[in-house]
């Protein structure tokens, strides 16, 4: 018997056998005996598998890549527990209670529970005013257990915030779960998430180029201040994770100055959307500044005669004659600022952030200016005038909280990424022109594999 192995598919399992045939002849048929020809069925050959890419957009979470959203999904969302909702109708009605006490009867009209107080809104009377219930802030925290944190006029209210005994974290990944996104995310994105809104819980965006999310176009470059334990180095690492995990390397680059050496942002170094690397020296700073002027004149000559603007260009050239573009930051700026023996950092570091604030929006690039020190020294004139958006964490003094926002409010904040903000555009319902928001918080670890998590997502 003859065997011949054949490739087959797995699953046909078959054999012929032939004994014998009629085969014709001149004398006629006879029967002639043929081998046995017998198909034995082997698996086919099995070929290596190329592993694929790893998707950019395939995700459970829209407009973020798949290894950002696994990140995000790992963590399950924490709702409030009922103790914590029981804690917030025990203060409104304690609340209420105690105001009738001073002749200061008014309807609740609303309440929620921020990451940082119990909010309730009263209507507001003749007699139920801010300026009322502001005079009795001592005698409710002695007599009624009430820490009034603050009292905000609202359209047709009177709205008192209680601080919680023991504030709620805030977490980025919750944040980033509920945030939106445009449809060009995560290759494109100018909108960045500050935090919650502290008077309705809806998130607040910084947005640098174009209204999202029910929000205005806000200013182009941003002034970020805090003392120390305020929160600005979280607020402003979220910033930095936001830009390089929602738009590509190509449509963003960074450039970072900071004296620390990165002490705040220890994996920035290898996002691959970083120019030149860590900047930590004076001469460095200017070098950049002077370097970003230079390109900001150069676009301008490519811009122009083409489109009025660096999206109108790009949606008009060749895929690769697009311009990305450049997010500049500079971390304690104040130190060097504040350096008398230094003047020529000073005067180049004035001049050349005046010279980018007149035109870097329509050629692309915005500036994040971060102060530990919120004083004229620290601080010069010029250029706080430049910064069209102002983010402002705990300061010691309403003078401090004057030189960056204009008004008092940011010497009554929390802490820990409790922030007042004057965004460009922005028109709040009250009678200040301030934005009260809580930042998310991430701890280093996580944010180290937030970090990691990104790099994997753009390595291809």
């Amino acid at each position: 018997m003859l065997k011949i192995d054949l490739p087959a598919p797995a699953t046909a399992a078959s054999a012929v056998s032939l004994e014998a045939a009629e085969v014709p002849s001149q004398s006629g048929t006879q029967n002639v005996a043929v081998p046995v020809v017998e198909l034995v069925p082997v698996p086919a050959a099995v070929l290596p598998v190329e592993p694929e890419p790893a998707p950019v957009t395939a995700s459970a979470t829209p407009g973020l890549s798949l290894a950002v959203s696994d990140f995000l999904q790992a963590h399950s969302l924490k709702q409030a527990d009922d103790g914590t909702i029981s804690w917030l109708e025990q203060t409104k009605t304690k609340l209420r209670i105690a105001l009738r006490r001073y002749s200061l009867d008014a309807d609740i009209v609303g309440d929620r529970l921020t990451p940082n107080s119990a909010l309730v809104r009263f209507r507001g009377t003749d007699k139920m005013t801010v300026a009322e219930v502001e005079k009795r802030k001592g005698i409710l925290l002695t007599s009624h257990g009430l820490d009034v944190i603050s009292v905000r006029p609202e359209k047709g209210e009177v709205v008192v915030m209680v601080a919680r005994e023991k504030r709620a974290i805030l977490d980025l990944r919750q944040a980033w779960l509920k945030r939106e996104l445009p449809q060009t995310a995560p290759r494109s994105n100018t909108s960045f998430l500050l935090g919650e809104r502290e008077n309705d819980g809806r998130l607040l965006y910084l947005n640098l180029n174009g209204s999202f999310a029910g929000q205005p176009q806000h200013g182009p470059h941003t002034l970020i201040a805090g003392e120390t334990g305020g929160g600005k180095g979280i607020l402003t690492r979220n910033i930095i994770l936001d830009i390089c995990a929602t738009n590509s390397p190509r449509e963003a680059r960074i450039r970072m100055v900071d004296p620390k050496n990165g002490g705040d942002y220890p994996w920035i170094e290898q996002m691959p959307h970083l120019d030149c690397g860590l900047i930590t020296t004076q001469s460095g700073a200017i070098d950049t500044l002077k370097e970003l002027v230079e390109t900001m004149e150069t676009r301008y000559t490519e811009i122009t005669p083409v489109a009025a603007n660096i999206d109108k260009y790009n949606a008009k050239v060749l895929p690769e004659q697009r311009l990305p573009r450049i997010y500049f930051f500079h971390d304690e700026l104040g130190d060097w600022m504040a350096d008398r023996d230094n003047a020529d950092y000073r005067d180049a570091v004035e001049s050349y952030v005046v010279r980018l604030a007149s035109k870097a929006r329509a050629s692309g690039i915005h500036l994040f200016l971060i102060t530990q020190r919120p004083d004229k020294d620290a601080l010069p004139g010029q250029i706080k005038a430049n910064m069209n958006n102002k983010i402002c964490l705990r300061v010691s003094s309403q003078t401090n909280s004057r030189i960056v926002l204009d008004e008092g409010g940011a010497e009554n904040l929390l802490g820990h990424g409790h922030f007042a903000a004057k965004l460009a555009n922005e028109r709040p319902s009250n009678q200040t022109s301030l934005v009260f928001a809580q930042s998310p918080y991430l701890d280093d670890d996580d944010a180290d594999e937030l970090a990691r998590a990104i790099k994997q997502q753009w390595r291809s």
